[in-house]
């Protein structure tokens, strides 16, 4: 699995801070590699604004592709999962909006950011839905 890092921080406004964070892994034996990335790679916006966060993947495409939350607890849940441009699982949570225009670009749009999406997002993708 490809992993980029986003860091989310609240206080009293809302600031994103994205590090530039991505693997080059080795996929199959014929030496395909695959690299993924996040941005931006840092923005600061106040409560109530909006921000999108782009998934990219550079090399041979992988079909699935996901976006997880690491919250401040240290937990990592998965927010969302897609097999394929057009498609994504069900999303639990509303103001978190996903969308994927081809097969390597997977964007996470979050609406009226409120301070409770504190946390570090990482986006994903895999040959394997698992």
């Amino acid at each position: 699995m490809i992993i980029g890092l986003l860091y989310v921080s609240t206080s009293l406004c809302c600031v994103i801070l994205t590090f530039y964070f991505c693997f080059i892994f080795l996929l199959m034996p014929g030496g395909t590699f695959l690299t993924v990335s996040q941005s931006p790679l840092f923005v600061i916006q106040q409560s109530g604004t909006s921000v999108r966060l782009s998934c990219n993947a550079e090399g041979t495409a992988n079909p699935y592709m996901y976006w997880y939350k690491q919250n401040k607890s240290k937990n990592l849940n998965m927010m969302v999962l897609s097999v394929a441009p057009g498609s994504v699982t069900d999303v639990s949570d509303n103001r978190f909006k996903f969308n994927r225009t081809d097969a390597k670009t997977f964007n996470l749009e979050i609406e009226s950011l409120p301070r409770d999406v504190s946390g570090v997002y990482f986006c994903a993708s895999s040959v394997h839905s698992e």
